[in-house]
């Protein structure tokens, strides 16, 4: 084949790393988080990150029900269409998968038949051309498989791991990344009337100075 028709056959999907991969690919999570932005939007096929920490973590946790799909890491395991992008947000912090500091919503989940091996890259990468034709052919014969109860239930679970605080961090992080001062006050806020303990005033504190600097145009390097 030439070179040329190769390139044609080339498939413009980025694909996106995710140690949560499975979850996306089952439905069960529509919220995928990143510290960036991207103009694209269509079809993404979703790569199941090499590294184990969140299975561990859950292990770790006294869980033992590990679904066999969650198994499966360092390949493409299905494709999703990349919907929009919107910065975490109040209406967003009742769901459990997002964190931000940029919310990628996604639909439209189908899974592969089989798992195709890949080794992953930072942020979105393009297919090559012979990789291409073998997620083509994937794509085509892809379906969407709901999750049995256990898997569905064991999913869910995943996405509780997180404590209150550690879910309360992780937000006031992404605010701060964002620049988003009424949510970092909205939340130190909470912090003092809900827990009151010294961690709860430090966030006020950094609330306070990110809103100083902000009104002066400049950006402090405090971090939780």
């Amino acid at each position: 084949m030439s070179e040329g028709r190769n390139e044609r056959r080339r498939i413009p999907v980025p694909v996106s790393a995710t140690a949560l991969a499975w979850a996306l690919v089952a439905g069960e999570k529509t919220i995928e988080n990143r510290s960036w932005r991207t103009d694209f939007r269509g079809p993404i096929v979703i790569q199941a990150g090499a590294t184990k920490a969140v299975m561990n973590r859950f292990v770790q946790s006294g869980e033992s029900a590990v679904p066999a799909t969650a198994s499966t890491y360092g390949a493409l395991i299905g494709i999703v269409d990349l919907v929009d992008i919107v910065p975490l947000s109040v209406a967003l912090e009742s769901n459990r998968w997002a964190w931000g500091p940029y919310c990628w919503r996604v639909a439209n989940p189908r899974g592969f038949l089989k798992p195709i091996p890949a080794k992953g890259k930072l942020k979105l990468y393009t297919l090559d051309a012979n990789m291409s034709a073998v997620v083509r052919d994937a794509v085509e014969s892809s379906r969407f498989v709901r999750p049995g109860p256990d898997a569905s239930a064991w999913i869910k679970r995943i996405a509780q791991l997180d404590t209150a605080v550690e879910r309360y961090a992780g937000l006031f992080d992404s605010y701060m990344a964002l620049g988003d001062v009424p949510s970092l006050m909205r939340l130190a806020a909470n912090a003092i009337e809900e827990r009151g303990d010294s961690d709860a005033f430090v966030y006020r504190a950094i609330a306070m100075s990110f809103n100083d600097d902000n009104s002066a145009g400049k950006c402090p390097e405090f971090r939780v």
